[in-house]
Order: structure tokens, then sequence, then C-alpha cells
């Protein structure tokens, strides 16, 4: 609240004492009385009691224990089903020995071989029977290698010859060389260690083949002769009677090399041999 002077009633200034207008002394400023605050009795803290649980779970029924069931026992019948089959196995052991009693008694074992139906014993295989075959084979497999190597020598020349090409001067040559070289062969053949032990029919054919192969090489050296005498025309082995003359042999030991390779390479397979076919030979 603001005082005012008591002469003036002007305001006074709180910064001094006194007014600025009339000059009267600031009297001391009146305390306002206190405010009325009511006495505070003690009051003790009241106690908090918790409130009953109204639920409470139910506890959880005990749980029985649990058997785990052991192996399963043996049926009620399973003695009566094993002395059933130890009753019948013991039967047909001694029917099986009863038998075999009755066999040796009509029929005595007998040494050595049993008889052919003609009366002669068969002779036994020989254990030295298998490996005369395979050397056998082995020294064919050697033979057949040569013939190879004189066929291929063949097809070139006839080639050249039907060409007029440039080694038309030595073809002749080239086919007496084979002729001399299968005559060689078929000499060997007949002579081949172990030669009884190959399939004969299998040798026959080669034999022919060979034969027949010689006919056909002489009427080509021929050919190519008579090329190099008249002047060398190609592709005339239609007009040429010595190439004419050649096809009838050629052809007779084309038969017989396709049965040889088919009865050879069945036997060369077996000892890991050289297989061919009938136009390699």
């Amino acid at each position: 609240m603001a005082l005012t002077g008591r002469e003036c009633g002007h305001q006074y200034r709180p910064d001094v004492r006194f007014c600025i207008v009339c000059g009267a002394d600031q009297p001391e400023p009146i305390e306002p009385a206190p405010a009325y605050q009511p006495t505070q009795f003690y009051q003790p803290a009241p106690v908090y009691q918790a409130a009953p649980a109204l639920y409470r779970p139910l506890a959880a029924p005990p749980v029985p224990s649990r058997v785990l069931p052991g192996p399963p026992g043996p049926p009620p019948d399973r003695p009566r089903r094993l002395r059933g089959l130890l009753i019948g196995l013991a039967t047909f052991l001694a029917a099986g020995g009863i038998t075999a009693a009755v066999m040796l008694i009509a029929h005595p074992l007998q040494r050595g071989a049993a008889p052919s139906p003609g009366g002669t014993a068969s002779a036994p295989a020989s254990p030295g029977a298998q490996p005369a075959h395979e050397a056998a084979a082995q020294g064919l497999a050697g033979l057949l290698a040569q013939s190879v190597t004189d066929r291929s020598s063949i097809v070139a020349a006839v080639n050249d010859v039907s060409q007029c090409g440039p080694h038309l001067n030595q073809d002749p040559r080239t086919f007496q060389s084979a002729v001399t070289s299968r005559q060689a062969l078929l000499t060997r053949l007949a002579s081949l260690p172990g030669r009884s032990a190959l399939p004969a029919p299998m040798l026959a054919a080669l034999t022919s083949a060979w034969q027949n192969s010689i006919k056909a090489d002489q009427d080509f050296a021929l050919w190519a002769q008579d090329e190099i005498a008249n002047g060398c025309t190609s592709n005339n082995q239609s007009s040429d009677p010595h190439a004419q003359a050649a096809a009838g042999p050629d052809a007779q030991a084309t038969t017989g090399k396709q049965a040889f390779v088919g009865q050879w390479n069945p036997i060369a397979t077996r000892y890991g041999l050289p297989a061919y076919r009938w136009n390699q030979l």
C-alpha cells in the first residue's frame, strides 16, 4: 500500500524518506497482521492393511507316474511253434539221411570218370588246354597284323592305278610283294603252334581268304603293267581283262574274311587281342 503526505496528500516516493511536495517525513509503513493459521494437531499416520486375497489359483492335480512298457513278451504259443519247427527239421534230416543211404546202396561210388553213353570213358579236360588256346590265339594275332599291313598297301596301289597316280610304275611291285607276303602267311598258318586248339572252320575260312587274295593280287599286278605299257586311262577296270579277272577271286576272298572275323573277334575279346573288320585283312 503506497503512503501519502500528511500535508499535501501527495504519494511518497519509495526511494526518499520525505515528501518531495510538502517536505513531510515519510511515516513508517504499517505491517499487515499475519493471516490466521489454524493450529495443527498431530495425527498418527493411518495404517493400511492389505486386502484379503479374493482368488487363489488351484494347485495342479498330481500327475501319476507313467510306467514305460517293456519289451513284448513271447506269444503264448511260441514254445509250441518252436517245438513244431524242431520236429519238422529233425524229420527232414532223417528223411534225407535215409534217402542218401538208399542211393549209396543202389549206386555205389565208382572211381574214375563216368562212362559215356558209347561205353568209353570221356577224357578229362586237360589243365593246359586253356593256356594252349590262348597261346595259339596270340600267334594267330601276329599273322593277322601282317595281313593288315599287306591289305593297306594293296588298297593304296589299286587306287593309284585306277587314277593313273604318281606311283604307277611301282604298283606292280607292290602287288607282287603282297603276293609273296601272303604266301608266307599261309605257310606260317599251316604250322602255327597250337593250331589244333583253334576252331578248324575259322582257320579254313582264313586260309581260303588268303589264297583268293593272292590270285586277285596277281591279276592286279598284270593290270598295272597293262596301264604302264598301253598308256594309263583312269577308271578303266571294266575294259582291262586282268582287272576283270581279279574281281572273282577278290569276291571269294571277301566271303572268307567275313566268315573268319565272325569267329575270331569273340576269341580276341576274350584274350584282349585286336579284333578286325573283314576289309582290314
